[in-house]
């Protein structure tokens, strides 16, 4: 698949254009597309929160937070993809009885994972969490929505099946880059606290 091919089936993925979610449905060639698309959309997100920590949290231990948040948690975060595409896909299949294989929603999924990629502008420290979260609602929702066009499933059909793998999702990279753990990339590692991002004080004991 040509690299312009595959840059106008994002954008037109993007744009909500159903007949692009119905292709990529179709045509089990955009497989490796797909993961790179979300593999992609995950490095940029890392490498926002990476500068992040240059931007507002000077003192932090910038080594370590690119080990763990942009190496190992850009891994498991793709991991929890998987998870979630999965889960999206049993909700269909067990509950809803809606046609919808893993590797179809792998792909429309896949592709709708990009505006993660949004996650790259969090380094604007009174703007990252704002970000964050908006990266979020829009992949949400654009993945809901690829998930709707491809199988034939109801709005509320696609929006269970999508919200349960999602929560997972959520819930475990919070878990994961929650404190000094940082095992997570984007703004699941970057804390409101002092914890965050490899930051220790010293304690400080008030005289009686």
């Amino acid at each position: 698949m040509e690299l312009q091919e595959q840059l106008s089936l994002l954008l037109r993925c993007l744009l909500l254009d159903e007949r692009a979610y119905t292709e990529l449905r179709r045509a089990p060639h955009t497989t490796l597309p797909a993961l790179i698309v979300v593999v992609v959309a995950t490095l940029l997100g890392a490498l926002g929160g990476l500068i992040w920590t240059f931007t507002a949290a000077t003192s932090a231990d910038h080594a370590r937070f690119f080990l763990r948040s942009v190496v190992g948690g850009s891994i498991l975060q793709v991991i929890f993809f998987a998870l979630w595409t999965l889960i999206a896909a049993l909700v269909l299949q067990r509950i809803y009885l809606v046609r919808a294989t893993y590797g179809d929603l792998w792909r429309v999924m896949g592709y709708a994972f990009a505006p993660m990629a949004l996650q790259l502008l969090i380094f604007v420290p009174a703007l990252d969490q704002p970000i964050g979260l908006i990266a979020l609602a829009i992949t949400f929702y654009v993945t809901t929505y690829a998930i709707q066009s491809s199988t034939g499933a109801t709005a509320g059909q696609a929006f269970t099946a999508s919200l349960a793998g999602f929560a997972v999702f959520c819930l475990c990279l919070g878990v994961l880059g929650n404190g000094p753990r940082d095992l997570a990339p984007g703004i699941f590692a970057l804390d409101p606290n002092g914890l965050s991002v490899g930051l220790t004080f010293p304690i400080r004991t008030v005289p009686r």
